[in-house]
């Protein structure tokens, strides 16, 4: 959506998202509905996922956390070990809905969701492809193991109530993925979006061990960690959930790729207004 709020020249803006201007909503409109950045300083606009290496305990295995992994007995899966939110506020037009399209990319355990819809099917030939797998699922739970969960939730203006949830590690039941590796992915999704809602990242880690980038075949050496598939000089943010990525996020190389333990980076390249 181009453009940003205008008016008579000395006089007050209109409201751009009435057609006879008046009074603007509860949060201003802005050029893009993808472009406000959170408490962390970032936007859906350009945005990440950070599963940490705080630790390694073995050559493949990264802690997420260091304290003992929370919420073991909780009832639901996706509440179980470390799990980390990030909300990103959209703007945009109240009472509008908005096309958003997605660029995904990154380095990732996979993961088995069911009762769904994987958008690539049970396509699964060649899962280290270079340019990355399209792991896109809508909706519907994760099956409970130890592997990290993406998922990307869009929410209502009131910031609670959900319009659809998506998980961006899917890998199909017949590959065996969901095992000792991690994968690249790159793929382009859309997802519909209300103005002024919210779009809600969360990575969950139940075991609190992340497997870390360390190639196609781990041994006792993690020797062919990978950079980010179709981004091969992108630059790793130097501070994440309000912590420095050097000191505090990843042991192994910082704010450097090929990350550790495992990377998403999101970034929009197309926003068009629906209604």
């Amino acid at each position: 959506m181009a453009g940003s709020p205008g008016g008579t020249a000395g006089g007050p803006p209109l409201d751009v998202c009435s057609s006879s201007g008046g009074s603007a909503p509860a949060r201003a409109p802005i050029e893009s509905p993808v472009g406000m950045k959170n408490e962390y300083g970032f936007a859906l606009a350009d945005s990440y996922f950070l599963a940490p290496c705080l630790e390694r305990v073995d050559p493949y295995h990264c802690l997420t956390l260091l304290d003992a992994c929370p919420n073991q007995d909780a009832a639901l899966f996706e509440e179980r070990g470390r799990v980390f939110n990030e909300q990103f506020e959209l703007g945009g037009c109240l009472g509008k809905m908005y096309s958003i399209t997605l660029r995904v990319n990154g380095i990732v355990e996979g993961k088995y969701y069911e009762g769904g819809a994987r958008r690539a099917g049970q396509e699964w030939a060649n899962l280290n492809r270079p340019e990355g797998s399209y792991t896109w699922y809508v909706a519907r739970p994760p099956t409970e193991s130890d592997y990290s969960v993406f998922k990307l939730t869009v929410l209502q203006p009131d910031g609670t109530t959900e319009v659809e949830h998506y998980y961006l590690n899917s890998f199909p039941s017949v590959s065996g993925a969901e095992s000792f590796q991690t994968f690249p992915i790159g793929y382009e999704a859309t997802i519909d979006v209300p103005g002024q809602g919210f779009v809600r990242y969360t990575h969950q880690d139940s075991d609190c061990r992340a497997l870390d980038n360390c190639g196609v075949q781990y041994t006792n050496y993690c020797e062919q960690a990978r950079n980010v598939p179709n981004e091969p000089g992108l630059a790793v943010p130097a501070t994440y959930a309000g912590k420095p990525v050097n000191e505090q996020f990843n042991v192994v190389n910082g704010a450097n790729q090929p990350f550790h333990a495992q990377i998403v980076h999101v970034t929009v390249t197309n926003v068009e207004l629906k209604q």
